[in-house]
């Protein structure tokens, strides 16, 4: 069971790499990130160059479908996390239940 659980973790950290990199791929080729880096940060004094057009940057296909698949991705991961914590909670909340007992 558990080199299952590794080759299961393992494929999906090799799936969400590869779609990090392909967002990576569209920040770098369609967008200019300074404006939302300079925004987070507070960097007044940054020559942020153009707004990004971001109308037209969703009306390419390949743009949507990666960002969509990004956001199932991620939150598929977030929700097994969350279960994860749930269970883990429950399995700490009987071990200390069973301490407790005399």
């Amino acid at each position: 069971m558990e080199l299952r659980n590794q080759m299961l973790a393992s494929m999906i950290s090799d799936r969400l790499t590869v779609h990090q990199i392909r967002i990576d791929d569209i920040v770098e080729e369609e967008m200019n990130y300074l404006p939302l880096m300079a925004a987070k940060r507070n960097l007044t004094s940054l020559e942020i160059g153009n707004q990004n057009d971001y109308g037209l940057l969703l009306k390419k296909q390949n743009v949507r479908n990666l960002l969509g698949v990004k956001l199932d991705l991620t939150y598929e991961v977030l929700t097994i996390r969350e279960e994860l914590d749930h269970t883990l909670n429950q399995v700490i909340e009987l071990v200390q239940s069973e301490i407790k007992t005399p």
